[in-house]
């Protein structure tokens, strides 16, 4: 027998912009952006980069820049070693994963990395 009254999972918490918080959104374009990496190769209308950095990761859904601030996609998925980190950039409409060529340079908010110890040190109980 089902939960009374139940219509499926979910609490209802939250709203359409997010609920409770009151974390302001980013500005976009950023006032600051930073070499996040470099391009490697198309790979199923998605852009995949290596990292320029080896302390730093780039956060997940983050938007990709060029150095003048142009939005070339949103970062997808993060790949790779701890120590070769890869990372790969779904386009916004109007750009082509195909366009771009070895070495071309992406570019994302100063703010918008994570430390690569958050990821790698073991903290707490064993």
């Amino acid at each position: 027998m089902g939960k009374p009254g139940g219509k499926g999972k979910g609490g209802g918490k939250g709203g359409k912009k997010g609920g409770k918080g009151g974390r302001s959104m980013d500005p976009d374009p950023p006032e600051e952006v930073e070499l996040a990496g470099t391009f490697l190769h198309s790979a199923e209308d998605q852009m995949v980069a290596k990292s320029s950095h080896v302390e730093r990761v780039p956060m997940f859904n983050t938007f990709v820049y060029k150095q003048n601030k142009q939005k070339l996609g949103k970062i997808d998925e993060i790949l790779g070693q701890t120590r070769d980190v890869h990372f790969s950039i779904i386009p916004v409409p109007g750009v082509e994963a195909t366009s771009f060529s070895a070495g071309d340079e992406f570019y994302i908010s100063t703010q918008k990395f994570t430390p690569l110890s958050r990821f790698t040190e073991t903290g707490g109980k064993k």
